[in-house]
């Protein structure tokens, strides 16, 4: 792998401005953070990449047993079990783990799994004292020690001082839990490397709290669902109704530490696709419909279609949140600034779009896989909102998918969600009938590529 500084004048772009033209720009005039006024293109090259990676159930099992065993995974967020003796249950595969806040600032993780006859000790989330089985009652402490092993008599065999839960490792980043379930490993900070950290020192999540968390059942493989979320070059047949606000294939590719990746799209600047159809007027106008205000839209003498789609956000947002936004730069209000950790974590940064997704197998099933879809809310000092509850969407009757506007909560990103998972079924079919492998693109499917490539590092050792 190379990485560069600049993107390597050997890889095509689209026309348009680019990402560093624009923000270069409003930062002479804005306080815009300096994560976002650098690139870092990389080049995988352009070789096909094997389609049984999404359809092969020997492929699906060593992932699961050289990948998911191996690396950091977001669990929760902090505040998703904000009390001690708060528990939650996190699964992978056919992995079930209890992650337990015992302090205040103190988070532990057990196999989720009683160590008599193999019973689930939670289900969910629950707040505990002790993790007892439901089924003949053994029971442990908060610290895994045991606590009660009923007619301890007749289990001659058995030391209660040797009968711990079996930990597993946990820490914690910026408001998330992560846990690993490889004692052996590195630690999150090792794996989250320097620049993911870096970035969101400046733009963190620490301070939000979770407005809403919706969960559904995708029938298509893990890896194509993310891939369709960590690439713009879609967004021009699949979401027609945003192409006129929405750089999409002047977007910015970047590559950090061997775990990171991020994609930065311009909002309020028309896809490249469209040329010179579109004015300001028109952006604004659009912009102001996709969030549902009524705020003007009239573009004064001497700002840009962005600063008054910024002045839009700003006035709406504020009015949802009651926080002062009055010295956030246009880029960190409106543009798409999705970061990604290997494997499966995908944290946007900024206020335009305040989502988290997660991408999961379906338990041990490698054609179908769980999405989690959060916003991340803002609230005024000292207030301290409850975190949102987990919305499972069913699948609307007659369709494999559910019906993601069925959670209102999620506002104008529902109708998104549901043009991107229409895709997701007919991908996972037609790669069954294919004949070839699979094509992407140099630059504009970079981040899939450098996902693959390790993915590939992992199966490999």
């Amino acid at each position: 792998m190379t990485t560069f500084d600049t993107p390597p004048s050997t890889q095509a772009r689209s026309t348009g401005p680019t990402v560093q033209e624009v923000l270069g720009a409003e930062a002479e005039r804005q306080v815009v953070p300096s994560a976002l006024l650098i690139e870092s293109a990389a080049d995988f090259g352009v070789a096909d990449l094997p389609k049984e990676r999404y359809l092969d159930k020997a492929y699906h099992d060593r992932e699961v047993a050289k990948m998911w065993s191996k690396v950091w995974q977001m669990a929760c967020r902090e505040e998703d079990i904000p009390n001690v003796g708060d528990s939650i249950n996190y699964e992978i595969v056919d992995e079930s783990i209890i992650v337990v806040r015992t302090g205040p600032t103190e988070f532990k993780a057990y196999v989720n799994s009683c160590l008599h006859r193999g019973t689930q000790l939670i289900r969910g989330k629950q707040s505990v004292q002790s993790f007892s089985c439901p089924f003949h009652g053994w029971s442990w402490n908060l610290d895994g020690t045991m606590r009660n092993l009923p007619c301890q008599w007749d289990f001659p065999q058995l030391d209660k001082s040797t009968m711990s839960l079996p930990e597993v490792k946990v820490d914690t980043w910026d408001g998330w839990v992560f846990i690993n379930l490889d004692p052996d490993s590195g630690t999150l900070p090792e794996y989250l490397g320097q620049i993911l950290p870096a970035h969101f020192e400046q733009m963190p999540l620490k301070s939000r709290f979770k407005a809403a968390h919706v969960q559904a059942r995708v029938p298509a493989n893990w890896k194509a669902t993310m891939e369709a979320f960590i690439e713009s070059y879609h967004v021009f047949i699949t979401h027609p109704q945003i192409v006129s606000i929405t750089g999409d294939h002047n977007t910015q590719y970047d590559v950090f530490d061997q775990h990171s990746n991020r994609m930065v799209t311009l909002i309020a600047v028309p896809s490249p696709s469209l040329g010179d159809s579109v004015d300001d007027e028109e952006i604004v106008e659009t912009y102001a419909e996709f969030l549902g205000s009524n705020e003007p839209t009239e573009i004064p003498e001497g700002k840009t279609a962005r600063d008054v789609a910024s002045e839009i956000h700003r006035t709406e947002f504020t009015k949802l949140y009651g926080v002062d936004m009055s010295k956030m730069s246009n880029t960190e209000l409106i543009d798409a600034i999705e970061y990604a950790l290997f494997p499966n974590f995908i944290p946007w940064a900024g206020d335009g779009f305040p989502i988290v997704y997660r991408f999961r197998p379906d338990g041990d099933n490698h054609q179908a896989c769980i999405v989690d879809v959060m916003l991340m809310g803002m609230c005024p000092e000292g207030i301290d909102p409850p975190t949102a509850a987990v919305h499972w969407l069913d699948a609307a009757p007659g369709s494999d998918s559910p019906d993601w506007t069925t959670a209102p909560e999620l506002g104008p990103l529902g109708a998104i969600l549901n043009q991107d998972m229409a895709n997701l079924s007919r991908v996972q079919r037609g790669l069954r009938a294919s004949k070839k492998d699979v094509t992407f693109s140099a630059y504009q499917e970079s981040r899939i590529r450098h996902f693959a490539h390790i993915l590939d590092r992992y199966l490999e050792a």
